[in-house]
């Protein structure tokens, strides 16, 4: 089912994906918006938290019987440098955003209406001006919240979320790979795969979900045609959802006057090594986009 959401002021909105698994995300198809999750409060009420980026609001809209959607409020959020938002997560009755200008926060969404939980932070890793949190996970039992920087580097921090707050983070410094804004846990939660954005390579890096703590694993050379039919890497997806994935899928965004691409890198992890190779078959060219940067996979991770 797909609903139809036209914003407060008669604009036509896009999409929504309407599915029974609560983390279905909602589909925008405007330029400038983001794809966020459901958040079901019921059975009868699922609730989508959705991103602008101007102005700096939380947008809340619940399904109503019938198929349609009704406008419940907005929230005005900004960062400690006045930062807009970057990046979104939902994991249960917590949000965690980040915004682009090192600053981080959380929000209690029990009720539907985002409410900060009074958490707002510069990250660890922000204070020396050249690195800020931008792509987010959260681990599934929901103790840890983990970044992923944009950075000159492979940076990634953590923060314990397990009383329901952001905690400052640690930093994990896990390569000399240009950027790692895009980041996904793989399904047993043992690997963090890493989007080396502007370098064209994908990093695995080692995660223990009970301590919280990261450590170097592997990483892939440039994926091919990096640099002449592709200039970015995005968004991350895997294939299996169980173990590692089994394969990372990621997007590639175009050079001026190509088409974008998806790249696949096969896994393997054992014995505390691991390799990512990737497959002969790679790219698979998306020639409808010349700006591809998120992809999405079903069914979905469990978390």
């Amino acid at each position: 089912m797909r609903l139809r959401f036209a914003g407060g002021d008669g604009r036509d909105r896009g999409n929504f994906r309407k599915d029974s698994n609560p983390q279905w995300p909602c589909e925008w198809l405007q330029e400038g918006y983001r794809s966020f999750q459901w958040r079901r409060l019921g059975d009868d009420q699922p609730v989508s938290l959705c991103q602008f980026h101007r102005p700096q609001h939380y947008r809340n809209v619940s399904s109503e019987p019938g198929c349609k959607l009704r406008f419940v409020g907005d929230v005005k959020v900004v960062g400690l440098q006045k930062g807009t938002i970057d990046g979104m997560v939902v994991h249960g009755s917590i949000m965690v955003v980040t915004y682009g200008d090192g600053s981080i926060e959380s929000f209690k969404i029990s009720e539907g209406k985002p409410v900060s939980n009074g958490d707002e932070q510069n990250s660890t890793g922000s204070h020396n001006g050249d690195t800020y949190p931008s792509g987010i996970d959260i681990t599934q039992d929901g103790h840890y919240a983990i970044f992923g920087d944009t950075s000159p580097f492979t940076i990634i921090e953590v923060s314990d979320i397990s009383s329901g707050k952001l905690t400052p983070t640690v930093v994990y410094h896990l390569g000399n790979e240009l950027n790692s804004s895009n980041i996904l846990l793989s399904p047993d939660e043992t690997l963090l795969y890493i989007s080396n954005n502007q370098s064209g390579t994908i990093t695995a890096a080692f995660f223990n979900k009970t301590t919280g703590k990261l450590t170097k694993g592997c990483a892939t050379r440039s994926l091919k045609d990096f640099a002449t039919d592709w200039v970015y890497l995005g968004a991350l997806g895997l294939e299996k959802t169980t173990g590692t994935g089994g394969v990372v899928y990621v997007a590639e965004f175009a050079a001026p006057l190509e088409s974008s691409s998806i790249g696949i890198v096969n896994v393997k992890s054992t014995g505390g090594t691991c390799t990512l190779k990737e497959a002969s078959v790679s790219p698979a060219s998306d020639p409808n986009s010349q700006g591809l940067l998120s992809i999405g996979v079903f069914p979905p991770r469990p978390f």
